[in-house]
């Protein structure tokens, strides 16, 4: 009965080292994201202005 507590509390730790590996991977991909996002807006804004200025300078 000792044998197979102590098996259980192996698995219990076995388990929560992966749950922390899958919040850290969790975390990286989470960083990723933001950083596209933020990319994203920035492209986004650069090429508006440009348009802007394209259309003020070339058209009018």
């Amino acid at each position: 009965m000792l044998k197979r507590n102590k098996q259980a509390h192996i698995v219990g730790k076995r388990e929560m080292g992966s749950q922390r590996e899958f919040t850290k991977v969790r975390s990286k991909s989470l960083v990723f994201l933001t950083a596209l996002l933020v990319d994203e807006v920035f492209t986004f804004i650069l090429v508006s202005i440009f348009f802007i200025l394209f259309t003020y300078f070339f058209v009018y």
